[in-house]
C-alpha cells in the first residue's frame, strides 16, 4: 500500500467517526450553530476526499447527508439517529474497499496489479468434501511486471523462522562489502546486525543499524545525509514500500558508495512449483518479488547503476549491488 493512500484513507476513517459523533448531538444541541457549521465542514472535507479516490456512491450518500444537515432535517426526522448509523456505516464500507484496494498497489510502481497466484490452505472438516480457503494471495503489477503479496489476504499460519541467520550468508555479504569497499561508514537496515558484525570482523568498518521500518519513514536521521560509503537492506521484501526503502538508502549513500540487497528469485520458486508442485514459500520475504522489468524501472526513476547481479542459488535469491549515477 503507498503510504500517501494509507494515511489518506486513516484520515478519512477518523473524519467520518468525528462526524457520526457531531451528528448524533446535533438534535439535543439545535441551537448551537457551530456544531452544525464543524458537522457541515467536516462533511465538505470527506466529500472532497472521497472525489480523489473517484468514490461514487459513498460521495452521493455523503451529499444527501449533507443536505439533510444543512436544512435542519434532522429537528423533524423522529429516527435521525438511524439516518446517521446508515451513512456511517455506509461510507466506512467504502472505505474499508478502498483499503483493500490500495493494499494490492505494486509497492514498486504504484499501478493497481492482477491477481497472479493464491495459496490454499486446505482441511479436513470429516466429511466428504474438503475444505479450503486462501491463506494468501500474490499480485502481479501489468505495468512492470513485479509481483508481491496481498497485506491484508487472511494468513492462518505463523510466519516461520528465517532460516537464513547462519553465519554462511553474513559471511557472503561480508565478502561482497569488501569487495567493494576498503572501509569507511556502513549503515545496514535489518535485525541481524551483530550476525552481520561477526562476519565483518573488520576494524576499518564503521557500522550503525538501523530497522527496516526508520529506514522506510527516513527516520534514522536527516543529518546523515551522503554519509556512509555502503547501506545494506536486509529482508527488503519486507517493506510496504519498495520503491521508497530504496530511494532513501540512496539518500544515506555518498557518491561513490555502494547499496546491497536481496530478494527472492520469482524463477526459481515458480520452476520448482511447475515442476515438483511445490508451493511458493510461505515467508515474510516473499512480499515482493522483482521482475528484470521492475529493476530497470527502479534504476530509471531513482537513477542508480546495477554494478553487480548474481542468483545465490543455495537460497533461491537474487543478490544486487548499485550505486549512484
Amino acid at each position: 500500500m503507498s503510504v500517501k493512500g494509507k494515511k489518506h484513507l486513516s484520515m478519512m476513517f477518523a473524519l467520518c467517526k468525528t462526524i457520526a459523533e457531531s451528528a448524533e448531538h446535533l438534535n439535543e444541541y439545535s441551537e448551537d450553530h457551530f456544531l452544525k457549521q464543524d458537522t457541515v465542514t467536516g462533511l465538505n472535507t470527506l466529500e472532497a476526499s472521497l472525489e480523489s479516490f473517484k468514490a461514487y456512491s459513498a460521495i452521493q450518500a455523503t451529499r444527501l447527508f449533507r443536505s439533510c444537515v444543512e436544512n435542519d432535517l434532522y429537528l423533524y426526522s423522529g429516527d435521525f439517529a438511524s439516518i446517521v448509523s446508515h451513512w456511517h456505516t455506509s461510507v466506512l464500507r467504502t472505505i474499508q474497499m478502498l483499503w483493500t484496494a490500495e493494499s494490492q498497489r505494486c509497492p514498486v510502481c504504484d499501478k493497481p496489479g492482477n491477481p497472479f497466484y493464491t495459496a490454499y490452505f486446505y482441511r479436513n472438516t470429516g466429511g466428504s468434501d474438503g475444505s479450503a480457503s486462501v491463506s494468501r494471495l500474490w499480485m502481479q503489477c501489468p505495468g512492470c511486471l513485479n509481483c508481491y503479496a496481498v497485506k491484508n489476504s487472511p494468513y492462518p499460519f505463523p510466519v516461520p523462522a528465517d532460516a537464513d541467520t547462519g553465519s554462511n550468508r553474513y559471511i557472503r555479504i561480508a565478502e561482497v562489502v569488501k569487495e567493494h569497499m576498503k572501509g569507511g561508514f556502513l549503515l545496514f537496515a535489518g535485525e541481524n546486525n551483530n550476525a552481520f558484525t561477526s562476519a565483518l570482523d573488520d576494524n576499518n568498518y564503521i557500522i550503525q543499524r538501523c530497522s527496516l521500518k526508520q529506514l522506510e519513514d527516513r527516520s534514522f536521521s536527516e543529518e546523515l545525509q551522503g554519509c556512509f560509503q555502503a547501506v545494506l537492506i536486509e529482508h527488503p521484501g519486507r517493506s510496504a514500500d519498495l520503491k521508497k526503502l530504496l530511494e532513501n538508502a540512496l539518500y544515506y549513500l555518498d557518491d561513490s558508495g555502494i547499496l546491497w540487497f536481496e530478494v527472492r528469485n520469482l524463477g526459481v520458486d515458480l520452476l520448482k512449483l511447475v515442476m515438483k508442485g511445490t508451493p511458493l514459500p510461505e515467508s515474510a520475504d516473499t512480499n515482493v518479488f522483482l521482475f528484470p522489468q521492475g529493476i530497470e524501472y527502479l534504476k530509471d526513476i531513482l537513477g542508480f547503476d546495477i554494478i553487480s547481479r548474481r542468483r545465490i542459488e543455495e537460497e533461491g535469491t537474487i543478490e544486487f549491488v548499485l550505486q549512484k549515477l
